[in-house]
């Protein structure tokens, strides 16, 4: 009897052993611990479902003032911006009929992005219809009336807005874009309104009271609301070699918790790498001369942990490049991109 039941015994092992193998071989599926954020391998399939993870952790504070819609009325903030405002310009909705005519304060809230560091913390690249740009400065006007949009009638006379910046180019030209936030792919469109003096950019070189400097920058004249600004076109005639980018992060380093840009060395100038997620890595929309030296530069926020990864590089072909985040504070990815 004793052997009968050892018998019995080793038979069950060796059925639940068999069990074991068959589900095994069914499925060879790696099941991780769900519970660990950094576990999440998976890519989304569009990246315009997303928008910048990091935006409302790296964005600068807009500047706030009012003015009264029912009379020409300037604001300004120091002196490095003032933007003045043509009575009769103020709409309660996006059609000329709804003109504002009696009087109302409205708030204007007001970004300027200067450097390459303000443009990856608003997830703005520097691309139009296909071509790289090279930034001067670009600004975002956003008019509110007691928490509702306010819009802005196009066929008044342009606001003027007038922002210092170092070293202005006469090259500048007008562009503006079609959205009104900032948007997973961002592109500008070169003066869509057409009109020479409604849409247009000029540089100013002012004196200094009391001093022999100079205050450089930007006069902006917009006939629109929302983001504009000045940039010039970069050479990519068929003459200069072309290549694209493509850029490989480890496995949990995903488009769902990563956005990747490459930053020209010496030009104002930023591509935000679109995601492949089918190859599990980020590509350039638009091509880049080759040889150009750029830094390839990945934000990823994991749970509450955010991680930095760059990699300094000149552009030869489109083998991938590899980048490795490192976790890092958000004060430190902040002035990161303050220096850039």
């Amino acid at each position: 009897m004793k052997l009968l039941f050892v018998n019995i015994f080793l038979l069950l092992g060796l059925v639940l052993a068999m069990q074991s193998c068959k589900k095994a071989a069914v499925s060879d599926v790696f099941v991780s611990d769900t519970t660990n954020v950094l576990n999440d391998t998976v890519w989304i399939k569009n990246d315009s479902a997303i928008s910048p993870i990091v935006a409302s952790s790296l964005n600068e504070p807009v500047v706030v003032d009012s003015f009264n819609c029912t009379e020409d009325g300037t604001i300004s903030f120091g002196d490095s911006i003032s933007a003045s405002f043509p009575k009769a310009g103020c709409m309660v909705s996006n059609t000329p009929g709804s003109t504002i005519k009696t009087p109302l304060k409205v708030r204007a809230e007001i970004v300027v992005l200067r450097t390459k560091g303000d443009l990856i913390r608003f997830g703005i690249p520097t691309v139009s219809n296909n071509a790289l740009l090279e930034a001067g400065v670009y600004v975002n006007i956003r008019l509110r009336n007691n928490k509702k949009d306010v819009y802005w009638n196009s066929a008044v006379a342009p606001i003027l807005i007038k922002i210092k910046a170092s070293s202005p180019s006469q090259e500048m030209k007008y562009f503006s874009s079609p959205f009104a936030t900032s948007s997973a792919f961002y592109y500008w469109v070169s003066n869509p309104m057409g009109g020479i003096g409604r849409n247009s950019v000029s540089p100013f070189k002012d004196s200094v009271l009391g001093s022999n400097a100079k205050k450089t920058g930007y006069i902006i004249n917009t006939t629109q609301i929302g983001w504009f600004g000045c940039s010039t076109t970069l050479d990519n005639s068929p003459a200069t070699q072309q290549t694209r980018l493509n850029v490989s992060l480890p496995l949990n380093f995903t488009n769902k918790n990563t956005v990747v840009y490459a930053s020209f060395d010496n030009k104002k100038t930023v591509i935000r790498l679109a995601s492949n997620p089918y190859g599990r890595s980020y590509y350039s929309p638009t091509t880049v001369p080759k040889n150009t030296k750029l830094t390839i530069l990945t934000i990823s926020k994991i749970g509450s942990e955010y991680y930095l990864g760059t990699n300094v590089t000149q552009v030869t072909s489109n083998v991938p490049i590899s980048v490795v985040p490192e976790k890092k504070t958000l004060d430190f990815v902040i002035n990161y991109l303050n220096k850039l």
